[in-house]
């Protein structure tokens, strides 16, 4: 082994790689952090474990991570505008009722009107270069038909025809697999 290499010259002593000090400076934060000032300056007046809740429900996504500690621990990294965004732009007194126990994750769905639909999609909308319309499975939030997170139709569009509609996903026949990704992103929105 070459006597010049030095094993930990990407850390700073044993608490954090220089990556992780670089991110504390920018103003992000592990999730160990987070404490009750830093989350009323940002407008979010729910309590830490909440936060940290939505955090290890991946209902807030870190911004990086690092390496910490000295097994070289990979943490996520979260920033002070995730906290701003969170508080203007989810549906928290949703997400706090599950996180109480108050109401399942089934029943929040229900209570949003969220239902599943079997659809006829002409392939423009899709941007397929056929002529035949495709049968897609999709997820019906108000007037909103969700085929991923980001893509979209409303039904006086013309380009769907719904088949079938279910409350609950079919047991049979479903082939959304971004279904979860979808009810997820549902569920953190603020009602409009």
């Amino acid at each position: 082994m070459d006597s010049n290499f030095d094993k930990n010259s990407g850390y700073i002593g044993y608490r954090m790689s220089k990556h992780a000090e670089a991110a504390h400076k920018r103003g992000q934060f592990p999730i160990s952090s987070i404490n009750s000032i830093m989350l009323k300056e940002n407008r979010f007046v729910y309590s830490v474990s909440f936060f940290q809740w939505l955090c290890k429900k991946q209902y807030i996504i870190p911004i990086a991570w690092h390496h910490t500690g000295v097994t070289s621990t990979m943490t996520a990294f979260y920033s002070l505008d995730t906290i701003t965004y969170v508080s203007e732009k989810y549906n928290l007194p949703l997400l706090y009722q599950i996180y109480l126990g108050k109401l399942t994750r089934e029943d929040a769905k229900k209570k949003l009107g969220i239902v599943y639909v079997k659809a006829k999609i002409i392939p423009s909308a899709l941007e397929f270069n056929i002529s035949t319309p495709l049968t897609v499975d999709l997820v019906k939030y108000g007037e909103c038909y969700y085929l991923t997170k980001d893509k979209k139709f409303i039904l006086n569009d013309n380009q769907i025809e719904i088949l079938q509609l279910w409350e609950e996903v079919p047991s049979q026949g479903w082939a959304n697999k971004d279904r979860e990704r979808i009810i997820k992103m549902l569920l953190c929105k603020k009602l409009e």
